[in-house]
């Protein structure tokens, strides 16, 4: 008797796994995964997401401020889209999105998030380096000017500067335009990024023509890299200063459902 309902306890188990699994085994037997697709400005508001699609949202509320969501589609017709997760449901108004991200399901679209934030971090850092060297190229000029002045004020012998290597108002000349210099490429840096800390950027400008002063002391054909360092030095601060004020978890665990109702535990491990 005891074998009996044994028996008929596994039997039971078994088929209730298989009840459960068996959507999620036809889904992945019949349905290739699709690519992410961002729909951006009007095209989101135009756009026709069949329900069940994943979805990440970029929208303005009732006040005008952005907001996001993400869930699977419940209804999309031509005034709203209702989203839904576990114990989640949003409705968003068409005419109020602005990003409109479609997958399969989340992990699917953070992945794409991640590989779209890597490509924008890349624009970012050019256009920062860019900034800079044209701001320090301007500061030069301011430099130079205030370099000079400085000189004829303070130089009472116009060989007196470095024992005589260099004049004295040469030299201030030379100091004024790579103060310039630095100053510039962590404003020009800064300019580039609304999210970055500029004392920070100045900072890691500084520090970069710090740096880049030890090889020229060893060897005067090394001096690009007094141009070189600050702006090595504040793009790279730049970046760090824009992300300090997030902590990121380097790893977690999460559920989330999938377009059938089924849960899925997702890990996540960051770099």
């Amino acid at each position: 008797m005891h074998s009996i309902g044994k028996t008929i306890a596994i039997s039971v188990t078994a088929a209730l796994v298989l009840n459960a699994i068996a959507p999620a085994l036809a889904h992945a037997g019949n349905n290739a995964p699709s690519e992410v697709v961002e729909y951006v400005g009007e095209r989101a508001r135009q756009a026709v997401v069949a329900e069940g699609r994943y979805v990440d949202v970029t929208y303005r509320d009732a006040s005008d401020k952005t907001e996001t969501a993400e869930g699977f589609v419940r209804v999309m017709d031509e005034t709203e889209l209702v989203i839904y997760r576990i114990g989640y449901r949003k409705t968003i108004s068409r005419d109020k999105i602005d990003v409109l991200m479609v997958g399969d399901n989340q992990s699917q679209l953070q992945y794409a998030k991640r590989v779209m934030k890597k490509r924008n971090d890349g624009s970012r850092v050019v256009k920062k380096m860019g900034g800079g060297v044209l701001m320090g190229g301007v500061f030069i000029l301011g430099g130079v000017a205030v370099g000079e002045m400085i000189a004829r004020a303070t130089c009472a012998d116009p060989d007196a500067y470095n024992d005589g290597y260099i004049g004295c108002e040469f030299g201030g000349l030379i100091s004024g335009a790579f103060v310039g210099y630095t100053v510039g490429v962590s404003i020009g840096v800064s300019m580039m990024d609304p999210y970055d800390r500029t004392w920070i950027t100045m900072a890691g400008s500084i520090m970069g023509f710090g740096a880049s002063m030890l090889p020229v002391q060893n060897n005067d054909d090394y001096w690009p890299a007094l141009i070189i360092g600050p702006i090595l030095g504040a793009v790279v601060m730049s970046e760090i200063s824009r992300n300090t004020p997030t902590a990121i978890r380097r790893f977690s665990i999460g559920l989330a459902p999938d377009r059938n109702g089924n849960i899925s535990a997702i890990a996540t491990l960051r770099f």
